[in-house]
């Protein structure tokens, strides 16, 4: 059976600040007379609201920034129009506020709100290139993932006019390229960027910078889909000490990292520590988010997982179903978390021996998968493989070898033959072939 990574935490980073920009303005005369008087009036009240909503932001209090991005919006369109550059900060940070919060149809309104009128100012080349990419991340959680690269790449190409390699704007956006590719299963080029980011970030960040806690985690992230379990542990701790000692314990990003270990103890085969982390993100998150937040759709589905594989299958079911739930009313039918959710959901069919219930959430899984993630994703893969296992038990041979051929192509396509999971699926049309004979 397959288990598929269900946790990827991501952030957009913050590049330069409202005085910079204040400043930048002052000195390529995006200011008239009449607005200096404006902005006199305006700045300190506006300033306070925004900086305020970025410390709270960067805290993982994501509603408190939401009050103070509103409250700056409200200032600065009063003052200075919906056009001006001022006011594109302020909707610059309600999309990443309502993104880290799970809006995020209503995110993109306010991203592309600051990356127009920002694009349409002379001298804010940097800030551009930052909405472009904060603007494709938007994208990648909504599974729209080609569009995300176009708009990373857009980003890279902006930036790159104005700062050098190892310039933090130009790691951030090659960390959300690698998450990209991460998405789409291409796990080697997804590390080669993961990598290059993180040297990047060593040559310009303090050791103990959050920007370093996010590749770590995303490094340990292709660990674990490549079953290198024990460096992924080795990257995850790493992560999780940066962002203890610059946010605290009860940060999102712990809840994630925590909900990702789990993961990595489920294929240890340690389910009493894997349930410990599962419950411990789960905690958290509903602190942070409260109890119908996007993320504890997965919380739900991995602790359900470590139930099916002790084999408590009702307790298992029970959470896979609040799982569903959440995801449904949170990300809609058509996004790959709630397919990870049918697809768990029949593993836990399958288990209970109520093999056409399995059938019917494995096809709705692989229908949003081929959607979404595309034919050639080991999501994908996975769903193959337990639609044979289902077909097999059901008796239906003829349908088993040809459902794992599918899923060996993708795998050996995306993890090479000499993955465990590829050898697993390889071993297991062996065996179908000689119970044929």
């Amino acid at each position: 059976m397959f288990k598929v990574i269900f946790s990827k935490r991501h952030r957009p980073k913050i590049f330069g600040s409202f005085l910079l920009l204040l400043i930048l303005a002052f000195q390529t005369n995006l200011l008239n007379p009449s607005e200096i008087t404006f902005i006199r009036e305006i700045f300190n009240s506006s300033e306070k609201d925004i900086r305020l909503g970025e410390e709270a932001y960067l805290q993982g209090k994501y509603n408190k920034a939401l009050n103070y991005f509103e409250e700056s919006l409200s200032k600065n369109i009063s003052k200075l129009g919906q056009d001006h550059w001022l006011t594109a900060t302020s909707y610059d940070g309600l999309g990443r506020a309502h993104h880290a919060i799970g809006n995020n149809y209503e995110a993109l309104k306010f991203s592309k709100k600051a990356l127009d009128i920002r694009r349409d100012t002379t001298g804010l080349v940097l800030s551009v290139a930052t909405s472009y990419s904060n603007t494709g991340l938007i994208h990648l959680s909504l599974a729209n993932y080609s569009t995300a690269v176009v708009f990373f790449e857009e980003a890279i190409l902006i930036a790159s006019k104005e700062v050098d390699k190892y310039h933090p704007l130009i790691a951030q956006i090659k960390n959300n390229l690698g998450l990209a590719n991460f998405y789409k299963g291409n796990f080697d080029i997804s590390l080669a960027q993961f990598n290059e980011s993180l040297i990047a970030r060593l040559q310009t960040l303090d050791i103990n910078h959050p920007s370093l806690a996010e590749s770590y985690n995303n490094i340990a992230l292709v660990n674990y889909e490549t079953a290198k379990y024990d460096s992924a542990l080795k990257n995850f701790d790493k992560a999780i000490q940066i962002t203890l000692k610059t946010y605290g314990y009860e940060h999102p990003s712990i809840a994630t990292m925590y909900s990702n270990i789990g993961l990595i103890y489920n294929e240890k085969a340690d389910y009493k520590k894997a349930i410990q982390y599962f419950e411990d993100s789960i905690k958290i998150r509903i602190k942070v988010f409260g109890d119908k937040h996007a993320s504890l759709s997965e919380s739900y589905n991995n602790i359900g997982l470590a139930y099916t594989l002790q084999e408590e299958y009702d307790k298992g079911l029970e959470y896979q179903e609040k799982s569903l739930q959440i995801a449904l009313a949170s990300l809609g039918e058509k996004h790959p978390s709630t397919a990870r959710t049918y697809q768990n959901l029949g593993a836990v069919y399958i288990s209970k021996k109520q093999y056409d219930k399995a059938i019917s959430l494995e096809k709705k899984a692989l229908k949003i998968y081929l959607d979404t993630v595309g034919k050639n994703h080991v999501s994908t893969a996975s769903v193959y493989s337990l639609l044979a296992e289902a077909y097999q038990l059901k008796g239906m041979y003829n349908k088993v070898i040809p459902n794992y051929e599918k899923s060996l192509k993708i795998l050996i396509n995306t993890l090479g033959i000499k993955h465990p999971q590829t050898q697993f699926v390889k071993n297991k049309i062996a065996i179908a072939k000689l119970a044929l004979k």
